[in-house]
Protein backbone atom coordinates (compact mmCIF):
# COMPACT_ATOMS: atom_id res chain seq x y z
CA UNK A 1 0.00 0.00 0.00
CA UNK A 2 1.28 3.63 -0.73
CA UNK A 3 2.29 6.07 1.80
CA UNK A 4 -0.72 8.00 0.21
CA UNK A 5 -3.50 5.78 0.61
CA UNK A 6 -1.86 4.89 4.41
CA UNK A 7 -2.43 8.12 4.98
CA UNK A 8 -5.04 9.09 7.91
CA UNK A 9 -7.13 11.93 8.17
CA UNK A 10 -6.59 14.78 10.40
CA UNK A 11 -9.76 15.37 12.38
CA UNK A 12 -8.50 19.26 13.62
CA UNK A 13 -10.79 21.04 16.37
CA UNK A 14 -8.64 24.07 17.84
CA UNK A 15 -10.12 24.13 21.09
CA UNK A 16 -9.73 20.95 21.99
CA UNK A 17 -6.28 21.08 20.55
CA UNK A 18 -5.70 23.64 22.89
CA UNK A 19 -7.27 21.54 25.71
CA UNK A 20 -5.44 18.38 25.23
CA UNK A 21 -1.80 19.43 23.86
CA UNK A 22 0.42 19.82 26.49
CA UNK A 23 3.22 19.84 24.02
CA UNK A 24 2.09 23.19 22.35
CA UNK A 25 4.36 26.06 23.86
CA UNK A 26 3.43 29.31 25.21
CA UNK A 27 5.38 32.48 23.43
CA UNK A 28 8.74 33.35 25.53
CA UNK A 29 7.95 36.05 28.40
CA UNK A 30 10.82 38.42 26.51
CA UNK A 31 8.10 38.81 23.72
CA UNK A 32 5.30 39.76 25.95
CA UNK A 33 7.47 41.95 27.69
CA UNK A 34 8.77 43.62 24.51
CA UNK A 35 5.50 44.37 22.93
CA UNK A 36 3.87 45.96 26.44
CA UNK A 37 7.69 48.10 26.41
CA UNK A 38 6.74 49.05 22.36
CA UNK A 39 3.34 50.34 23.56
CA UNK A 40 4.13 52.02 26.41
CA UNK A 41 4.26 55.73 25.35
CA UNK A 42 7.29 55.59 28.07
CA UNK A 43 9.02 52.98 26.65
CA UNK A 44 12.94 53.34 25.63
CA UNK A 45 15.29 52.38 23.93
CA UNK A 46 17.68 51.27 26.13
CA UNK A 47 15.24 49.22 28.08
CA UNK A 48 14.67 47.43 25.06
CA UNK A 49 17.93 46.73 24.21
CA UNK A 50 18.60 45.85 27.64
CA UNK A 51 15.71 42.95 27.63
CA UNK A 52 16.80 41.79 24.26
CA UNK A 53 20.65 41.35 25.57
CA UNK A 54 19.47 38.86 28.16
CA UNK A 55 19.17 36.22 25.55
CA UNK A 56 22.80 36.37 23.77
CA UNK A 57 21.68 34.26 21.11
CA UNK A 58 18.62 36.50 20.14
CA UNK A 59 21.00 39.11 20.39
CA UNK A 60 23.17 38.17 17.58
CA UNK A 61 20.45 36.65 15.46
CA UNK A 62 18.78 40.52 15.49
CA UNK A 63 22.28 41.98 14.29
CA UNK A 64 22.90 39.48 11.25
CA UNK A 65 18.87 40.20 10.55
CA UNK A 66 19.36 44.11 10.40
CA UNK A 67 22.66 44.29 8.66
CA UNK A 68 21.24 41.40 6.29
CA UNK A 69 19.73 42.62 2.74
CA UNK A 70 16.04 43.29 3.92
CA UNK A 71 17.39 46.56 5.62
CA UNK A 72 20.01 47.35 3.08
CA UNK A 73 21.82 49.73 5.65
CA UNK A 74 24.44 52.07 4.31
CA UNK A 75 26.80 50.81 6.94
CA UNK A 76 26.77 47.90 9.02
CA UNK A 77 25.76 48.07 12.74
CA UNK A 78 27.24 46.12 15.49
CA UNK A 79 25.25 48.16 18.58
CA UNK A 80 21.96 46.68 19.54
CA UNK A 81 20.75 50.08 20.93
CA UNK A 82 21.94 51.95 17.61
CA UNK A 83 19.81 49.13 15.48
CA UNK A 84 16.84 50.12 17.95
CA UNK A 85 17.46 53.45 17.40
CA UNK A 86 18.00 53.52 13.96
CA UNK A 87 14.96 50.78 12.82
CA UNK A 88 12.44 51.68 15.82
CA UNK A 89 10.80 49.65 18.49
CA UNK A 90 8.18 48.16 16.61
CA UNK A 91 10.30 47.07 13.86
CA UNK A 92 13.46 45.68 15.76
CA UNK A 93 9.98 43.83 18.20
CA UNK A 94 8.56 42.71 14.60
CA UNK A 95 11.75 40.88 14.00
CA UNK A 96 12.18 39.82 17.60
CA UNK A 97 8.87 38.49 17.29
CA UNK A 98 8.65 35.92 14.22
CA UNK A 99 12.71 34.37 15.28
CA UNK A 100 10.25 34.13 18.90
CA UNK A 101 7.33 32.38 17.04
CA UNK A 102 9.78 30.37 14.73
CA UNK A 103 12.49 29.56 17.55
CA UNK A 104 9.13 27.85 20.26
CA UNK A 105 7.69 26.14 17.05
CA UNK A 106 10.86 24.45 16.01
CA UNK A 107 10.71 20.95 15.99
CA UNK A 108 14.56 20.14 16.32
CA UNK A 109 14.97 18.43 12.96
CA UNK A 110 17.86 21.03 11.57
CA UNK A 111 17.46 19.49 8.03
CA UNK A 112 13.80 20.50 7.78
CA UNK A 113 13.94 23.67 9.70
CA UNK A 114 16.74 25.02 7.02
CA UNK A 115 14.05 24.29 4.34
CA UNK A 116 11.93 26.56 5.98
CA UNK A 117 14.46 28.95 7.01
CA UNK A 118 15.10 29.53 3.51
CA UNK A 119 12.19 29.90 2.27
CA UNK A 120 11.25 32.06 4.47
CA UNK A 121 14.27 34.22 4.35
CA UNK A 122 13.74 34.70 0.99
CA UNK A 123 9.77 35.02 1.03
CA UNK A 124 10.80 38.34 3.21
CA UNK A 125 13.94 39.69 1.19
CA UNK A 126 11.30 39.37 -2.21
CA UNK A 127 8.85 41.19 -0.17
CA UNK A 128 11.43 44.03 0.63
CA UNK A 129 12.13 44.31 -3.01
CA UNK A 130 8.78 44.31 -4.30
CA UNK A 131 7.25 46.61 -1.48
CA UNK A 132 9.61 49.64 -3.39
CA UNK A 133 7.36 49.27 -6.48
CA UNK A 134 3.69 49.01 -4.04
CA UNK A 135 3.97 52.30 -2.23
CA UNK A 136 2.56 52.60 0.98
CA UNK A 137 1.25 49.60 2.86
CA UNK A 138 -1.06 50.29 5.98
CA UNK A 139 0.55 47.17 7.36
CA UNK A 140 4.04 48.64 7.13
CA UNK A 141 5.23 47.47 10.96
CA UNK A 142 4.31 44.28 10.35
CA UNK A 143 5.83 43.63 7.15
CA UNK A 144 8.64 41.74 7.74
CA UNK A 145 7.40 39.58 10.19
CA UNK A 146 3.97 38.93 7.98
CA UNK A 147 6.71 37.62 5.28
CA UNK A 148 8.75 35.73 7.09
CA UNK A 149 5.47 33.75 8.85
CA UNK A 150 3.30 33.36 6.87
CA UNK A 151 4.01 29.72 6.09
CA UNK A 152 4.67 28.91 10.05
CA UNK A 153 1.74 26.40 9.04
CA UNK A 154 4.42 24.27 7.84
CA UNK A 155 6.12 23.98 10.95
CA UNK A 156 2.92 23.24 12.83
CA UNK A 157 2.56 20.23 10.26
CA UNK A 158 6.22 19.29 11.30
CA UNK A 159 5.71 19.22 14.97
CA UNK A 160 2.38 18.11 15.39
CA UNK A 161 2.02 15.99 12.25
CA UNK A 162 5.52 14.80 10.69
CA UNK A 163 4.12 11.76 9.09
CA UNK A 164 1.35 13.87 6.76
CA UNK A 165 4.58 16.50 6.65
CA UNK A 166 7.01 13.85 4.80
CA UNK A 167 3.92 13.00 2.98
CA UNK A 168 3.13 16.08 1.25
CA UNK A 169 6.46 17.24 0.72
CA UNK A 170 7.31 13.79 -0.98
CA UNK A 171 4.19 14.59 -2.95
CA UNK A 172 5.38 18.04 -3.74
CA UNK A 173 8.41 16.42 -4.86
CA UNK A 174 7.67 13.57 -6.95
CA UNK A 175 4.54 15.57 -8.87
CA UNK A 176 6.65 19.34 -8.67
CA UNK A 177 3.33 20.37 -7.32
CA UNK A 178 3.14 23.08 -4.47
CA UNK A 179 2.24 22.83 -0.96
CA UNK A 180 -1.73 23.94 -0.83
CA UNK A 181 -1.88 21.71 -3.94
CA UNK A 182 -0.75 18.54 -1.93
CA UNK A 183 -2.89 19.27 0.75
CA UNK A 184 -6.12 19.50 -1.16
CA UNK A 185 -4.66 15.90 -2.91
CA UNK A 186 -4.92 14.16 0.57
CA UNK A 187 -7.70 16.21 1.56
CA UNK A 188 -5.96 17.20 4.78
CA UNK A 189 -6.04 20.88 6.62
CA UNK A 190 -4.12 23.84 4.53
CA UNK A 191 -1.08 24.86 6.74
CA UNK A 192 -2.62 28.55 6.24
CA UNK A 193 -5.54 27.22 8.64
CA UNK A 194 -2.68 26.04 11.04
CA UNK A 195 -1.29 28.89 11.00
CA UNK A 196 -3.97 31.49 10.92
CA UNK A 197 -4.46 29.30 14.68
CA UNK A 198 -0.88 29.25 15.62
CA UNK A 199 -1.92 33.69 15.10
CA UNK A 200 -5.36 33.45 17.19
CA UNK A 201 -3.67 31.05 20.18
CA UNK A 202 -0.64 33.64 20.53
CA UNK A 203 -2.20 36.68 19.55
CA UNK A 204 -0.54 38.01 16.93
CA UNK A 205 -0.89 40.82 15.18
CA UNK A 206 -3.61 40.62 12.29
CA UNK A 207 -1.03 41.38 9.44
CA UNK A 208 0.38 37.79 10.50
CA UNK A 209 -2.70 36.36 10.39
CA UNK A 210 -3.58 37.83 7.23
CA UNK A 211 -0.56 36.73 5.52
CA UNK A 212 -1.06 33.01 6.68
CA UNK A 213 -4.33 32.35 4.29
CA UNK A 214 -2.50 34.42 1.69
CA UNK A 215 0.41 31.43 0.67
CA UNK A 216 -2.21 29.50 -1.35
CA UNK A 217 -1.83 29.86 -5.04
CA UNK A 218 -5.49 30.71 -5.43
CA UNK A 219 -5.14 33.62 -3.69
CA UNK A 220 -2.66 34.19 -6.47
CA UNK A 221 -4.78 33.17 -9.27
CA UNK A 222 -8.03 35.53 -7.33
CA UNK A 223 -5.83 38.67 -6.76
CA UNK A 224 -6.84 41.76 -8.65
CA UNK A 225 -4.58 43.94 -10.67
CA UNK A 226 -1.89 46.04 -8.94
CA UNK A 227 -3.85 49.42 -8.80
CA UNK A 228 -6.86 47.56 -7.79
CA UNK A 229 -5.93 44.95 -5.01
CA UNK A 230 -4.92 45.31 -1.77
CA UNK A 231 -1.42 46.30 -1.33
CA UNK A 232 -0.46 43.91 1.76
CA UNK A 233 -2.35 40.89 0.09
CA UNK A 234 -0.26 41.65 -3.22
CA UNK A 235 2.98 41.70 -1.70
CA UNK A 236 2.56 38.92 0.31
CA UNK A 237 1.15 36.50 -2.40
CA UNK A 238 3.93 37.90 -5.14
CA UNK A 239 6.57 37.34 -2.48
CA UNK A 240 5.72 33.58 -1.83
CA UNK A 241 5.52 33.03 -5.16
CA UNK A 242 8.59 34.85 -6.55
CA UNK A 243 10.39 32.52 -3.59
CA UNK A 244 9.02 29.46 -4.79
CA UNK A 245 9.55 29.83 -8.64
CA UNK A 246 13.65 30.50 -7.13
CA UNK A 247 13.59 27.88 -4.62
CA UNK A 248 11.43 24.39 -5.81
CA UNK A 249 11.47 22.30 -9.34
CA UNK A 250 7.70 23.10 -10.31
CA UNK A 251 5.86 21.05 -13.31
CA UNK A 252 5.85 23.70 -16.55
CA UNK A 253 1.95 23.80 -16.55
CA UNK A 254 2.16 25.28 -12.72
CA UNK A 255 5.17 27.21 -13.50
CA UNK A 256 3.40 28.75 -15.88
CA UNK A 257 0.21 29.36 -14.47
CA UNK A 258 2.51 31.01 -11.49
CA UNK A 259 4.40 33.12 -14.03
CA UNK A 260 1.75 34.43 -16.04
CA UNK A 261 -0.30 35.64 -12.92
CA UNK A 262 2.36 37.09 -11.59
CA UNK A 263 3.02 39.35 -14.24
CA UNK A 264 -1.39 40.16 -14.74
CA UNK A 265 -0.94 41.49 -11.22
CA UNK A 266 1.93 43.35 -10.95
CA UNK A 267 1.19 44.48 -14.51
CA UNK A 268 4.95 43.02 -15.58
CA UNK A 269 5.76 42.46 -19.18
CA UNK A 270 8.05 40.03 -20.18
CA UNK A 271 11.76 42.32 -19.30
CA UNK A 272 10.43 43.35 -16.08
CA UNK A 273 9.71 40.00 -15.06
CA UNK A 274 13.00 38.80 -16.07
CA UNK A 275 14.35 41.70 -14.30
CA UNK A 276 12.50 41.35 -11.17
CA UNK A 277 13.15 36.84 -11.19
CA UNK A 278 17.08 37.84 -11.56
CA UNK A 279 16.16 40.24 -8.40
CA UNK A 280 15.30 37.25 -6.52
CA UNK A 281 18.09 34.76 -7.66
CA UNK A 282 20.23 37.36 -6.47
CA UNK A 283 18.56 37.49 -3.00
CA UNK A 284 18.72 33.89 -3.18
CA UNK A 285 22.81 34.08 -2.80
CA UNK A 286 22.25 36.80 0.13
CA UNK A 287 19.78 34.36 2.21
CA UNK A 288 22.83 31.42 1.84
CA UNK A 289 24.74 33.68 3.13
CA UNK A 290 22.43 34.30 6.13
CA UNK A 291 21.85 31.08 6.52
CA UNK A 292 25.47 30.41 6.86
CA UNK A 293 25.97 33.35 9.08
CA UNK A 294 22.72 32.05 11.72
CA UNK A 295 24.32 28.32 11.46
Amino acid sequence: MSLEKALPPIKFDPEKFKNKSANFPPLPELIHRLLREVNDPRGSIGEMANMISTDAAMSSHILKVVNSAYYSLPRRVGDLKFAIAYLGLREISSIVLAMSVIKALAPGREGELQDFWRHSYLTALASSRISKELGPIAESDHLYSSALLMNIGRLFYLRFYPKHYSALLSHCETHQNLMCNAEKHFDVPSNGLFGAFICEHWRLPQAIARSCQLNDIRTLTKCAPKGEADPFELLMTTSNHFATLCLYDLAPELQMDIVSNIRRVLDYDEDQFTLMMGDVHHLKFQTEELLKSLA
